[in-house]
């Protein structure tokens, strides 16, 4: 079972440790890898103790092999990037064929479940093609910490109803818990940068790759539910209001910029959940329900259209009329850059926003 996890680390000194344990790697872990499970860890600029930490996370796994390297290009994709080029490094070297060897995407905030790459590898089924995403869970620690927030989340969300495609049709990709084999990520291109017109960094790299891959190769994305994990919730921590409006989607800073302008007063988790009547708080939950749409529905409703298929034609008389607004993609061109389309889908919501009531 060759498997690689990457993870791209800045200034993880406090959550590193946790999470390299939780996937046999470190002092602190319960039960050691298997001695073809390799860890990547990529160092993106720490200013904290986050590199010494994987120097030592590498020597108390021998003989389980940790690679350490630094990418001084700051962002998403580089070290993403960097680290899969290190995993191609270390499988010629041993003569481990590129499609054979899993690439696992990780983060230094999430703690893996036991079995994790065991359960992904077993879903490849000896096939090429395919991503894989397993299942982040909840903090039930957090929930019970913050119930007001978790309220008004079930609130919002099982209060409206998203007609939310299939896991198959699904083409949102969370970058924190997925994998691929590594002859397919270089088919397909690997993870790129793109920009939107104000020169703002677009995300979601994983989920444009894979749309990319799925135009390009007919790529299936498939839903691997017992690789679970649990993410840390610090972002919520950090800008609740913010966390609530996107779903944690990764906006562009252009956005995150006008959002924070118009609500400059970030308030604590519970403090947030309680003032429903606040603007803040009422505009927050219409931005939410407006990404629900915007990702979950009409994104995969225009990939699918573009790729021929007739998810298009299943989608609610909402999702239809928001779908007519936009040309008819080539598929090149849509493969091209994704993120110009996810960014035009989501730039909807200010536009249109009677579209998203």
């Amino acid at each position: 079972m060759p498997v690689a996890f990457v993870i791209p680390c800045l200034n993880e000194e406090q959550y590193l440790t946790t999470a390299a344990a939780s996937l046999g790697f470190g002092e602190r872990a319960a039960v050691r890898a298997d001695e073809d499970v390799h860890l990547i860890l990529v160092d993106n600029g720490s200013t904290d103790g986050t590199l010494a930490l994987m120097s030592e996370i590498a020597a108390s796994s021998r003989p389980r092999t940790v690679h350490v390297v630094s990418e001084p290009e700051r962002g998403f994709v580089p070290p993403r990037r960097r680290g899969v080029a290190l995993a191609a490094e270390m499988a010629a070297g041993k003569g481990i064929p590129a499609d054979r060897l899993l690439i696992l995407q990780a983060d230094a905030d999430t703690v893996y479940w036991p079995d994790y790459a065991q359960w992904m590898w077993d879903r490849l089924e000896g096939k090429g093609g395919l991503l894989l995403e397993g299942a982040l869970r909840r903090s039930k620690n957090f929930d019970a910490d913050h119930a007001g927030y978790r309220a008004l989340e079930r609130l919002v969300d099982e209060g409206y109803e998203c007609d939310a495609v299939e896991d198959a049709d699904d083409v949102v990709v969370d970058d924190k818990a997925c994998g691929y084999l590594l002859a397919d990520y270089l088919s397909w291109g690997g993870h790129f940068r793109e920009y939107d017109a104000v020169g703002s960094e677009i995300h979601a790299e994983t989920t444009r790759m894979f749309i990319r891959g799925h135009l390009r190769h007919g790529v299936e994305k498939l839903r691997v539910n017992p690789a679970q994990a649990t993410a840390s919730r610090r972002r919520i921590i950090e800008d609740p209001a913010l966390h609530f409006a996107t779903k944690g989607f990764p906006r562009e800073a252009a956005w995150i910029a006008r959002w924070r302008e118009r609500h400059p007063y970030t308030r604590s988790v519970d403090e947030f959940a309680r003032d429903s009547d606040h603007p803040e708080v009422r505009e927050a939950c219409f931005y939410r329900r407006a990404h629900e749409i915007a990702l979950f529905e009409l994104l995969p409703s225009l990939v699918a259209r573009t790729a021929g298929s007739d998810l298009h034609g299943r989608a609610r008389a909402r999702v239809k009329q928001l779908l007519s607004l936009f040309p008819d993609f080539a598929a090149d061109e849509l493969s091209a850059a994704p993120g110009h389309a996810i960014i035009a889908i989501l730039n909807m919501i200010e536009t249109r926003p009677d579209l998203f009531l």
